[in-house]
């Protein structure tokens, strides 16, 4: 049989020549298929890819979103009342057990306190929990200040703060007294001695600017 194929290849070489030509037609057809299903494989991975990556970042978000809702709103901003003690303290203020003069005002809301004292200086720091009481707090200091004051005069002392409140200042029989209220917090101060400090750490503190300090 082998013979025979030989001769009949030899004697048919058109025939030899075609079947050639079908063994490489068939091969081509067989790259053409296994690179269409590459392909395929190729844009089904994709698509899963993008639609893994476009899931992950939404859920990201909502975790964020989420995350940044159930966080209560900073009213003192950054301010805490540990750094009025460590201003205090910084400026050589005696801060243990230091009577405070205003704790009774809305006591019940009072949540911290902080009181230095240095030669005539007084300094007292009230934190609230809310800021819907402080103005209130404020303006019975400011009347306990200087209670003879009219309305216009007491204006005449006051001024508006840059981060929102209001401060009254004024100078009495040599006396610089002081108190200010800003979001859910008020501040008390006096000296005879050296007032100039107690706007230097209202400065520090970011209640007041280089600019309003004075």
């Amino acid at each position: 049989l082998v013979v025979v194929g030989k001769v009949y290849r030899q004697n048919h070489p058109m025939e030899e020549r075609m079947a050639e030509k079908l063994a490489i037609k068939y091969e081509r057809e067989k790259s053409k298929h296994r690179g269409k299903r590459i392909i395929a494989c190729t844009v089904v991975g994709s698509i899963f890819l993008l639609f893994f990556i476009v899931s992950h970042l939404a859920a990201t978000q909502l975790i964020n979103h989420q995350t940044t809702s159930i966080q209560p709103p900073s009213i003192t901003g950054n301010l805490h009342f540990s750094d009025v003690h460590t201003a205090l303290s910084d400026k050589g203020f005696e801060t243990a057990n230091i009577a405070t003069t205003y704790w009774f005002y809305d006591e019940h809301k009072l949540t911290n306190v902080v009181a230095g004292v240095k030669g005539e200086t007084t300094f007292e720091f009230y934190e609230y929990s809310d800021g819907e009481t402080t103005d209130g707090v404020y303006n019975r200091i400011s009347y306990d200040i200087a209670p003879e004051l009219e309305f216009d005069q007491r204006a005449e002392h006051e001024t508006e703060l840059p981060g929102g409140g209001k401060q009254f200042a004024i100078t009495q029989n040599g006396v610089y007294s002081l108190v200010l209220y800003q979001n859910n917090t008020v501040i008390y101060a006096c000296s005879s001695d050296h007032p100039d400090e107690i706007q230097d750490i209202l400065v520090s503190l970011g209640y007041l600017t280089e600019n309003t300090a004075g």
